[in-house]
């Protein structure tokens, strides 16, 4: 008796042997994309070991210190529709590089911090810098989708 799963490829492929075959530039655009975003999501938890300590020492209770990493999220969760709306009006490369700007603009000046003399000013600032940081995340990481879908039109359910 044959069995009767169904894989991915089966589904795009008449012969179900059809494999996804990349040239040199969609092998290189898709590394780059993956590293990027490698990059922002460990730039978003690398953070964790050292922040709280340093948020305490200056001042600021715990709750709050936990609503700097939330608001991160939060503000991805509201600004990533926003930017889907944005990319066929400016583009995916501006939205893109952009984001990629800000969010390492972000991350250079949430190293900063440490500088700030009062504890609001340093609660200000973490979540300030934060949202920014949110906001070049969730542009590139919505271009990067885009992206992908414009650079594989033919297998979008496997890349």
């Amino acid at each position: 008796m044959q069995s009767r799963t169904l894989s991915v490829v089966s589904l795009l492929s008449k012969s179900g042997k059809e494999r996804l075959r990349l040239n040199r530039n969609q092998k290189l655009t898709l590394f780059c994309l993956c590293l990027v975003n490698f990059t922002s999501y460990l730039s978003y938890s690398v953070i964790a070991p050292f922040y709280p300590q340093e948020a305490a020492r200056k001042g600021m209770r715990e709750a709050v210190s936990g609503f700097v990493f939330s608001v991160y999220a939060l503000t991805m969760m509201i600004f990533s529709p926003i930017f889907g709306k944005l990319v066929p009006i400016l583009g995916t490369r501006f939205i893109f590089f952009n984001g990629i700007f800000f969010a390492g603009a972000s991350n250079i000046l949430f190293g900063l911090l440490d500088m700030a003399e009062s504890t609001l000013t340093f609660t200000l600032l973490s979540f300030l810098v934060r949202i920014f940081e949110a906001l070049g995340a969730s542009a590139f990481s919505t271009a990067s989708y885009a992206i992908v879908l414009n650079l594989y039109p033919q297998h979008i359910s496997t890349v």
